[in-house]
């Protein structure tokens, strides 16, 4: 396998993985970022820069026409992650938000929560 694949497989990979895990980081304003994503697909830039360097030096200035074919998908896969890990999202609440008026769902009761805490319930109960 030529230096320049293992470059590219490595840049394939961490530009996959984004999809597998994440690392929100608040923004402010209830809205969150993809930091861990981020960070990995910077890593993924590189590889494959450093894949494509190979490459175009092995094949005596230019690379063979199937590491252009895949370090482009590579590069557009990296370009659709990074765009969708940096772009604001709400952040998540896990589906746990105090009860109000008229809720239909399984409920909660928080012990000791009974002083009104400001969020919509007095009693300590959230709906699930």
């Amino acid at each position: 396998m030529p230096p320049s694949a293992l470059q590219l497989l490595i840049a394939l990979v961490l530009a996959g993985l984004t999809f597998a895990v994440g690392g929100p980081l608040s923004i402010g304003g209830g809205q969150s970022v993809d930091a861990l994503d981020a960070f990995l697909l910077v890593f993924a830039l590189v590889n494959l820069r450093l894949g494509w360097n190979a490459a175009n030096t092995s094949g005596g200035g230019r690379a063979p026409g199937w590491f252009v074919a895949l370090g482009l998908l590579t590069a557009a896969l990296i370009t659709y992650a990074m765009i969708h890990a940096l772009t604001p999202r709400p952040e998540a609440t896990r589906g746990i938000r105090p009860a109000e008026a008229g809720d239909r769902c399984l409920l909660l009761a928080t012990p000791g929560r009974g002083q009104a805490s400001g969020h919509g319930s007095s009693d300590g109960l959230y709906a699930v």
